[in-house]
């Protein structure tokens, strides 16, 4: 409720009794007129209350985007649980017992000497691999996500999911890890937050200041598998974690991959960034361009994929029909121009989740006297969340999970080896541009490579006395300038 003189504004929500997870809210205040109090007031149906007010709320000055007022803000956060409380309630749903098909599963067919024969897998890594990939291939995701519904409604029995062959997603996890440890694998059910973009101040805030409990709602099957260990001493432990990943997936990425997660036999949620062994999730591009006298380029182009998006990648390009493949060709080529011709098909490499083509594109640089002006394809970003704002109070950035990275190598015809004009160094708010190399190529041509990366980051809320600095910033990054290069033939 928010008290304003005389009046009372109030807004009211309400939760069933029996749910997963327990009651997590927030509310956010604006108002132009004076607020004498706001206070949260929470009822249970025992009788239990729980009071929080505020009389001093935050003053902010006005803002272009509000009526031309002094403007009053503040949020509530109420939040009735905690986190080994939570782990408590949910310890009944992860105590599954081993399931004897998971062996079976660890055991291939092989032909040899004329006769069908059998072959157990020994390799811990590749046990994990063929259940991670039967479950994949036959067992449907569908139904509620875990805490939509009380936990009894999930825990079916694991035979009945093998026979029907699809589950929730807490069905399904509790299915992998009885199939892993059915084949002698240590394995358990923790719950993740996928929370790896989120701003550390609200990481924090979930887990110490108001615990999130309903945050945690995505169970993953983490297998520790030990080596290097003599007579059950010593040796070192490693971490799988598997979620509803396809089966192309390596079973060393994971989807939830730095993010934190709730153990049961923790009091508060783990940071997987310490103690997760998974592949960083990654993507990169490579364009070789090699410019013609009349103002024609030939493009060479390369892209590798890593971590978990690797699954996505080998899905994509081993089930695409061969018609599909020809119109996302077609589609690609006019990514970079209408007039693109390719020279060289495209080239899929499933297993390192590489592709590779090469392309004409008549007219694609421009002659003027004796200077060539060249474009670069995909060079160039913004900053979104600044676009069409004069917002003055602070500015949240958003994050970035994968990790990317574009280069671009440019070689002008033999002749042309004066630079007017190159894009600018950036090195700010987790982007940035390089275009400091420029060389000869085995001709003696110029060569000119710009490349741009943005790193993995969490979201961040930034000052209004910044808004000035990100505007410039956003403004030098998203021109045409930045992502032009203009070369001169030198004078004769």
């Amino acid at each position: 409720s928010v008290e304003i003189g005389s009046v009372i504004k109030y807004v009211t929500v309400t939760t069933v009794t029996n749910a997963p997870a327990p009651f997590y809210a927030t509310w956010n205040f604006d108002s132009t007129e004076p607020i004498d109090l706001m206070s949260v007031d929470y009822r249970d149906w025992k009788g239990g209350r729980f009071v929080r007010s505020e009389k001093n709320l935050k003053r902010l000055p006005s803002e272009p985007m509000m009526a031309p007022a002094q403007f009053w803000r503040d949020m509530k956060t109420v939040a009735l649980g905690d986190f080994k409380g939570a782990a408590e309630n949910l310890k009944k749903g992860v105590d599954v017992k081993a399931n004897k098909f998971g062996e079976a599963l660890t055991i291939s067919f092989i032909f040899k000497d004329a006769k069908l024969r059998t072959c157990t897998i020994t390799d811990d890594e590749e046990k994990i691999a063929a259940i991670r990939n039967w479950m994949a291939k036959y067992v449907r995701v569908s139904g509620p996500s875990l805490y939509e519904t009380p936990l009894s409604y999930q825990m079916t029995d694991i035979d009945t999911i093998l026979k029907e062959r699809y589950a929730s997603r807490f069905d399904y996890i509790r299915t992998m890890c009885a199939l892993m440890k059915g084949a002698g694998l240590d394995a358990d059910i923790v719950f993740a937050a996928n929370d790896f973009t989120d701003a550390e101040e609200t990481r924090i805030n979930d887990i110490l200041e108001y615990p999130n409990i309903g945050k945690y709602s995505i169970p993953v099957c983490r297998i520790r598998v030990k080596s290097g260990s003599f007579l059950g001493m010593g040796g070192t432990v490693r971490e799988y974690f598997i979620g509803t990943e396809n089966e192309y997936t390596p079973v060393t990425a994971s989807s939830v991959s730095k993010s934190t997660y709730l153990d049961i036999d923790s009091e508060i949620p783990v940071d997987q960034k310490a103690c997760i062994a998974s592949d960083e999730d990654a993507l990169s591009s490579r364009y070789t361009i090699y410019v013609r006298e009349n103002g024609a380029v030939d493009i060479e182009y390369e892209q590798e994929t890593k971590g978990a998006s690797v699954g996505a990648f080998r899905k994509l390009y081993s089930e695409m029909l061969p018609e599909d493949r020809s119109r996302h060709f077609q589609k690609m080529l006019g990514a970079l121009a209408q007039a693109a011709t390719a020279t060289r098909e495209l080239v899929t490499d499933l297993k390192n989740a590489k592709l590779s083509f090469s392309v004409f594109i008549p007219d694609y640089a421009t002659k003027a006297g004796d200077t060539m002006t060249v474009t670069l394809p995909e060079i160039g970003f913004s900053l979104s969340s600044l676009t069409g704002s004069v917002r003055e109070t602070p500015i949240f950035i958003s994050g970035n999970k994968i990790a990317q990275r574009i280069e671009v190598k440019v070689v002008f015809p033999e002749g042309y080896t004066e630079i007017e004009h190159l894009p600018e160094t950036l090195n700010e708010y987790g982007y940035h541009i390089d275009a400091g190399s420029v060389t000869k190529d085995s001709k003696g041509r110029l060569a000119v490579t710009v490349s741009e990366w943005t790193d993995p980051r969490r979201s961040k809320m930034y000052a209004k006395r910044d808004f000035a600095s990100l505007k410039d910033f956003s403004r030098v990054a998203s021109s045409r300038a930045n992502r032009t290069i203009i070369v001169r033939r030198k004078a004769r």
